[in-house]
């Protein structure tokens, strides 16, 4: 090959739209790796609510997700320990958990009773931390059919279905102030409970 004919080639080698291309394919990544690479550190791990958290309830079921650092980012809850306390407002699923959301209260004022309810009388799917409302409709040796407001939007610590009463009732138990426990067990005691779901946008 004479040298004229090498000068030639290179030139039409660097004239292929290939070779351009590639080149700029290469540095094109090179830009984005690197923007990438310099926002890795602009990202925090906050908590999400896989489903509704309502109040009074402990901040269970969530999941970390990663959001981008902003000044409105700082108001979550991070991810890298455990959330403390419990639930002072309510947190519907999807949504991040705010630091806001979380308190405390005071236990010694509150107290947790055990109702038997019949499966029909409870809503479908009753999870510990939802809120209901009690009512009660008394036998039919007192006041027939006169059914009343017991407790309203009493928090659900735990449920026993395991374990059935004698008439098929499974236990529910519901945290409630100490001055309500009374009004309460009576009720319980002169009749049927039913409890009533609290919806999440309803809870205040």
């Amino acid at each position: 090959m004479t040298k004229g004919n090498a000068h030639t080639l290179a030139r039409v080698r660097w004239r292929d739209g290939r070779l351009w291309l590639g080149v700029t394919l290469i540095i094109v990544s090179m830009l984005v790796g690197s923007r990438l690479l310099s926002h890795s550190d602009d990202r925090i791990t906050v908590w999400r609510a896989t489903h509704d958290l309502s109040i009074g309830s402990l901040p269970t079921d969530l999941e970390p997700v990663a959001v981008a650092l902003a000044d409105s980012s700082a108001g979550y809850v991070r991810a890298n320990h455990d959330p403390v306390g419990i639930l002072v407002h309510p947190v519907a699923a999807g949504e991040l958990l705010p630091t806001t959301s979380l308190g405390s209260t005071d236990s010694d004022a509150m107290r947790v009773v055990t109702l038997p309810v019949e499966p029909l009388h409870s809503p479908v799917g009753l999870l510990p931390g939802d809120r209901v409302d009690i009512w009660a409709t008394p036998s039919e040796s007192s006041m027939p059919g006169i059914s009343r407001l017991v407790e309203a939007s009493a928090s659900v610590a735990a449920i026993a279905t395991d374990s059935m009463g004698v008439g098929g009732e499974m236990g529910v138990a519901v945290r409630i102030p100490q001055d309500r426990a009374d009004a309460l067990i009576a009720a319980m005691r002169g009749g049927s409970i039913d409890l009533v779901s609290v919806p999440i946008e309803a809870q205040t």
